[in-house]
């Protein structure tokens, strides 16, 4: 059961970090439309601290509530190492084309998107789980 719980919490912060790309991506379009960029500023650090909260939540269950089982800090680093390699070949020269009709933003595979970010930070916490173990 415990472990069931923290893969849903895994998945419940790749959601929210996606989700809080998608709100990034809304305040720029607001920034370029409205041309008013104060509000969009303080949008931006909004996301930034609910984004930060969310992590550190996520490490703070991972290392010290989630019981201490390597599976769990494995499929961590697993799941982490593969959503950041997810978005890895769209930058190198040459990379793989996007799909028709499916905008570049809402992919949220640039590398400052909060989802890159959360999987670095998800294959983190895996690996400090299992060092943890040793």
């Amino acid at each position: 059961m415990k472990r069931l719980e923290s893969i849903l919490i895994l998945i419940g912060a790749v959601i929210a970090a996606y989700g809080l790309d998608l709100a990034r991506g809304y305040a720029d379009m607001l920034r370029i439309v409205k041309f008013t960029p104060a509000e969009t500023l303080w949008m931006s650090l909004l996301l930034n601290f609910v984004f930060a909260g969310l992590m550190l939540g996520l490490a703070a269950y991972a290392l010290v509530r989630s019981p201490r089982d390597k599976a769990i800090h494995i499929i961590y680093l697993v799941v982490g190492l593969l959503i950041v390699l997810m978005g890895t070949p769209l930058f190198f020269n040459g990379g793989v084309g996007l799909p028709v009709g499916i905008p570049y933003r809402l992919m949220a595979i640039d590398p400052g998107s909060y989802f890159i970010l959360c999987g670095s930070f998800t294959a983190l916490i895996g690996a400090a789980g299992l060092i943890k173990k040793i």
